[in-house]
């Protein structure tokens, strides 16, 4: 992690990363590091017998194409009442990069969070199963965090807009959100909401712990306290297309996420992260040491 108190979420341009893997730099070992490092890819599901049917072998043809690390892929099934779990099964018996998590819990956020707890992977990433965001946009979200020096990446929906296929509703609802939450926070990152995010390992060690929401504000919560502690964000305009058959609900969603704002700014003005505050400007100041 890189803690200054200049800008952490730094947006590319067109040609900031291309749409290939990153070329050999320096004395890096690139095939070294292609044979070490780990990328995890979480895609949390609940009741989606029918969708995760069609998004896992789309997404492991993807992978194994176009990811040049070793990956794995997570179904974290949320306590599903119909057959997801038992495809999702049948899906890690079919493809040794998959595996099952079960919670008998249901929450998106609780979800993401065990099984990166629990991963050994260099790189954690989580998508949602619609797959909505193209996954074009994978390696240059994943090359961001292991050829840059980033330590999260997010995909945006509101850098460029044209690539974005939605309807009037969410598209205003999603702005205002955002809107409100760098009003409250003074934050540069675009997009809170896009299910299409990674993080390493060491940054996830450092934030999930401060992380309380188990729900749809998890990754809201995550972006604001990585960027006000100094961790380094990489903001990546993606294509997208609203999947109509979505599970969210969107007024409930919308008042969790004003709740979740509101307890998080009271944190802050209460002193609750100071304590990690001051843990990382150590650990960076060991770092630069080094």
């Amino acid at each position: 992690m890189h803690m200054s108190d200049s800008t952490t979420s730094v947006r590319p341009s067109d040609q900031s990363l291309p749409a290939g893997f990153a070329q050999h730099t320096g004395s890096l070992d690139w095939h070294h590091m292609q044979q070490q490092t780990l990328v995890n890819v979480t895609t949390p599901v609940f009741n989606e017998e029918t969708r995760l049917q069609g998004s896992i072998p789309k997404l492991h043809e993807f992978l194994s194409k176009h990811c040049r690390f070793k990956f794995e892929i997570v179904i974290a099934d949320n306590a599903s009442t119909d057959r997801t779990l038992e495809i999702a099964r049948l899906f890690s018996e079919a493809y040794p990069a998959a595996r099952v998590v079960h919670l008998d819990q249901k929450g998106r956020g609780l979800a993401v969070k065990q099984v990166w707890s629990e991963s050994q992977a260099d790189v954690l990433s989580y998508m949602d199963v619609d797959l909505s965001t193209d996954l074009a946009a994978f390696p240059p979200l994943i090359e961001a965090l292991v050829s840059r020096g980033f330590d999260v990446a997010i995909g945006s929906r509101l850098l460029k807009p044209s690539l974005i296929t939605r309807g009037f509703k969410r598209e205003f609802i999603s702005r205002s959100y955002n809107l409100l939450i760098k009003l409250f926070f003074h934050t540069r990152f675009s997009d809170a909401q896009c299910g299409f995010k990674a993080i390493t390992r060491e940054a996830s060690s450092g934030l999930l712990p401060l992380v309380e929401d188990n729900e749809w504000f998890m990754d809201t919560e995550l972006l604001i306290l990585a960027e006000k502690l100094g961790y380094r964000i990489f903001d990546l305009p993606v294509r997208w297309v609203d999947d109509s058959d979505s599970r969210v609900k969107i007024w409930r969603t919308a008042r969790g996420d004003l709740s979740g704002l509101a307890r998080v700014q009271r944190n802050f003005a209460m002193g609750k992260y100071k304590f990690a505050i001051s843990n990382e400007l150590r650990r960076s100041e060991l770092r630069e040491e080094r």
